[in-house]
């Protein structure tokens, strides 16, 4: 007997009058096939699930507001993962009484219908039906939320794209904006500098245009004053005489033997000198040199003719007097007071640097000697090259002599020094080393007039003289006698054409000697050469008589009027 909710017994009979009806569907039967059913759907859409969560959540993970939605999803996912296996747990904890159900169906169909007295009895305790529903239920429910998820996902993604999407399009319209402000400033900037760039270009043309003109000007001024200079060098040197004559007097040297203490020159003016001998003889020329100036004083009076040599004119300087009367001395000189051969060099260099803007010139430098009425190349290295005199309508010339350009001064000097080292030397009583040879080095100068495209040729011959003396004084025999003759012999040709130019003869013996014929083109005024002789006076007492006659024969050169130019020349 069992007591009910009021207290009071109830019998067997009340309770089976009071069990519910078998119902008319024998649910109990189906419960197998709900189970098979359950487990292998469960099962398998389980494992569809996950892979398709397993990849929608490796898609959204680089994104993270993606990454945020999926992390939510999952957690519910796993919530409901989770209640899930607890309602699986509670099937599985009603099998035994479902199975004690059946069999108390089978024995007592009546008592079966009922549930168990028990805390299923409770509202937290679901029924069997509601079980066997919510079992059901689960794959589609899964499902649904798979599918909400798969759609939350879908959507997240979306809205993550749709908004990085709008940012960028927002930054691109504001970077599309900032460029195209800068373009247009840009282009802006361009066309003032364009227009700057237009007004410097007129500018400058106008100025260019003033300044060529200037310049033009400039040029036509200094053309005008280059021939300008050029007329009035050559009318000094006209009214100086074509053939100009210096004389110079070396001093003293004490100590050498058969040389007196006392001079037989006296030096009375810049222009005159006394010869004391038997008669005393007074005599005249362009320039006396005393003793006792130097190198640079020589110098000074000979400058002008670089710039006749520049200007187009051949020029001949050459040194004449008796053996130790100090020529070489007066056209080489020592290496620390040089002579006559290199100042004038030197002189000739620094106008080419200061006329580099109007005129370009070319220099070709040769050294070579009259020895035994023979030209000898001194600048070849082959000491059997055998070279002449040619004669030419365009005058005279020396082929096969060795030239070598040169550009500037140093290398100037050491060819010429080199090709002087060469030369025919001797003793004699008079002088150690005497030259036994007539020495002459050759510039040949180009000019080129950059204004007009002229060229102009002219030569200048350095010519140092051997030594006119005495046979009787110098004691000379064998080969320098010959020597000696052969000296006497072309200074004695010189005198001969210096006598018919001085008579304006119209024959002049220039092929009486190779030193006339190498110097024709400088003793004749066809071309308007100039010439300078430079008497060298030896002022003992014993060498009176030798010195007259170089004070003769220079007097004589003296007196020769060359041809006059055939230059008009006019000066306002």
């Amino acid at each position: 007997m069992a007591i009910g909710k009021t207290g009071r017994s109830i019998s067997t009979r009340e309770r089976s009058a009071a069990a519910p009806k078998k119902p008319d569907v024998k649910p109990i039967r189906k419960a197998p096939a709900i189970k098979i059913k359950y487990k292998t759907s469960v099962t398998k859409r389980s494992n569809v699930d996950d892979n398709f969560l397993s990849k929608r959540t490796t898609n959204v993970d680089e994104n993270p507001l993606a990454k945020r939605t999926t992390t939510t999803s999952n957690l519910d996912n796993n919530f409901l993962a989770n209640k899930l296996e607890a309602l699986k747990q509670d099937i599985d904890d009603l099998k035994p009484q479902r199975k004690r159900q059946r069999r108390s169906t089978l024995v007592e169909p009546t008592v079966a219908s009922y549930r168990s007295p028990s805390p299923t009895l409770d509202d937290s305790v679901l029924t069997n039906k509601e079980n066997l529903s919510i079992v059901e239920r689960a794959p589609t429910l899964k499902r649904s939320h798979s599918q909400a998820f798969n759609q939350t996902i879908n959507t997240t993604t979306e809205l993550c794209n749709a908004m990085q999407n709008k940012w960028t399009y927002k930054q691109f319209s504001e970077n599309e904006q900032l460029l195209k402000d800068r373009l247009e400033q840009a282009e802006r900037e361009n066309e003032q500098l364009r227009a700057k760039l237009q007004q410097c270009e007129t500018t400058f043309h106008l100025e260019l245009g003033e300044q060529k003109i200037k310049f033009e000007k400039i040029l036509e001024r200094a053309a005008e004053d280059s021939r300008r200079i050029k007329e009035l060098t050559n009318i000094i040197q006209e009214l100086k005489g074509n053939i100009r004559v210096f004389v110079r007097v070396r001093p003293l040297l004490q100590g050498i033997e058969n040389e007196d203490a006392t001079s037989c020159i006296d030096c009375l003016k810049d222009d005159q000198l006394l010869l004391k001998n038997k008669i005393n003889t007074k005599f005249e020329f362009e320039k006396v040199f005393g003793p006792n100036d130097t190198q640079s004083v020589v110098f000074n009076e000979i400058k002008p003719l670089a710039t006749s040599l520049l200007d187009g004119f051949n020029v001949c300087i050459f040194a004449y007097g008796q053996t130790g009367s100090g020529k070489t001395h007066t056209m080489e000189g020592p290496a620390d007071d040089p002579g006559v051969n290199y100042k004038i060099l030197e002189e000739i260099f620094a106008n080419v640097a200061d006329r580099r803007d109007l005129f370009t010139y070319e220099l070709n430098v040769g050294v070579l000697e009259v020895y035994n009425e023979n030209l000898v190349d001194l600048l070849s290295d082959d000491k059997k090259k055998k070279i002449d005199v040619s004669i030419t309508p365009t005058g005279v010339s020396v082929p096969n002599l060795t030239l070598t350009t040169v550009t500037d001064y140093q290398t100037t000097v050491g060819v010429i020094r080199k090709g002087l080292r060469s030369r025919n030397v001797g003793k004699n009583n008079l002088n150690e080393a005497s030259s036994r040879s007539h020495s002459v080095t050759v510039v040949q100068c180009t000019c080129t007039n950059m204004s007009t495209n002229t060229t102009t040729t002219s030569k200048l011959y350095l010519v140092d003289l051997a030594g006119s003396e005495r046979l009787k004084r110098t004691g000379t025999s064998g080969d320098r006698e010959k020597e000696s003759v052969l000296i006497n012999k072309s200074l004695s040709a010189l005198g001969d054409v210096f006598s018919a130019l001085s008579q304006k003869s119209l024959h002049v013996p220039y092929r009486n000697s190779k030193l006339t014929s190498l110097l024709q083109d400088s003793l004749n005024n066809e071309n308007g050469s100039k010439v300078l002789m430079l008497v060298n006076i030896n002022p003992c007492v014993e060498s009176a008589p030798e010195s007259l006659c170089s004070l003769n024969f220079a007097t004589r050169a003296r007196q020769i009027e060359l041809e006059k130019n055939k230059k008009v020349i006019s000066c306002k």
